[in-house]
């Protein structure tokens, strides 16, 4: 992964912390066809973590790995 060990530590808090009733729900989103993309950005966003210093030096696809260790769908 490129992002740096102190981003993705704060990227991991953010996705914990993130209130129950704001976290997709799994069964919705597969019922509904959603893919796990959608699943862990949809969670990202409602994580409140601000992505500008990760935009400094990563794109969606590099995010996208992080997220993807953070945020299990299947």
């Amino acid at each position: 992964m490129k992002i740096t060990d102190k981003d993705f530590k704060d990227l991991k808090e953010a996705i914990e912390n993130t209130p129950l009733y704001l976290r997709p729900d799994k069964e919705e989103y597969r019922s509904k066809g959603y893919s796990s993309m959608r699943y862990r950005w949809d969670w990202f966003w409602r994580s409140n973590f601000n992505p500008s210093k990760l935009y400094k030096y990563l794109n969606d696809d590099n995010i996208d790995t992080a997220l993807r260790k953070l945020c299990q769908y299947f």
